[in-house]
């Protein structure tokens, strides 16, 4: 589908009243996967279908790629809407420890902070892996024709990540602390 963008600074969006909408989400993470591949850093990189209606292809590879993704000891996804968060929480439960999240958030330097007010993306299916967080992406209103994207916020987010000491983030997740606050969050899970 050929669209028409509107770009007014750092903010990327489409050409209101088409129907269009951007696709920053899930497009954002796409985008600092292959600059961290092209610049060199040894990643292990998933693509997966079907997040938006269901989980389908992280349910796929949770289940037919176990002992793959069990080989790894954090995963971070590039899928949050804003600016500022690293979730810890999705609607599975705890994915990330918090000093986890706060080392990543102190590497990264941008003044994100830990939350726990996830919902689902497709590492809250790994739990097969100690310490999994939702990054924020950078763009709003999601799945509309309104949605944006802070080009600047992906440029710089793509940056950081290539400088953080991954070795230095930590494993912290102890058995027992999966579901910590989400008996009182009135998640039915």
């Amino acid at each position: 589908i050929k669209q028409s963008l509107v770009i007014n600074g750092n903010t990327l969006g489409v050409k209101r009243g088409e129907g269009n909408v951007l696709g920053a989400d899930d497009a954002v993470g796409i985008v600092v996967i292959l600059w961290l591949l092209s610049n060199k850093v040894d990643i292990g990189a998933v693509f997966l279908r079907g997040e938006e209606v269901g989980l389908k292809g992280a349910t796929y590879a949770a289940t037919n790629s176990f002992s793959w993704l069990s080989k790894f000891d954090m995963c971070i996804e590039v899928d949050r809407a804003g600016t500022d968060e690293v979730i810890t929480h999705q609607s599975p439960g705890r994915c990330a420890s918090d000093q986890y999240a706060e080392n990543l958030a102190a590497q990264l330097g941008m003044g994100h902070e830990p939350s726990p007010n996830g919902v689902y993306t497709d590492n809250s299916m790994f739990d097969m892996i100690p310490e999994c967080v939702n990054l924020a992406a950078g763009y709003v209103n999601q799945h509309s024709e309104n949605e944006t994207c802070n080009m600047g916020y992906v440029v710089s987010l793509c940056k950081s990540l290539l400088d953080v000491d991954y070795s230095l983030l930590g494993s912290h997740r102890t058995e027992g602390d999966d579901v910590d606050g989400w008996e009182d969050s009135g998640w039915d899970y």
